[in-house]
């Protein structure tokens, strides 16, 4: 688990070249929420490159 992060979802998208890629959609943690940075950092240490999110999204409430 990632501090700054409440809850995450990660579909896979379509994508023109490889055919599909993951997307990242996190709700931060209140107080301290997360940057794409420290997401995609932390993603790369525990992930395969393929896993790892290429986009990430905070959803709205109305997505959710």
């Amino acid at each position: 688990m990632l501090t700054g992060v409440a809850e995450s979802a990660v579909p896979g998208v379509p994508h023109p070249r490889t055919g599909e890629t993951v997307r990242a959609y996190v709700v931060p943690a209140q107080g301290r929420p997360v940057t794409s940075e420290e997401l995609l950092a932390h993603c790369a240490r525990n992930l395969a490159r393929f896993k790892c999110p290429t986009r990430r999204r905070s959803p709205t409430p109305a997505r959710r």
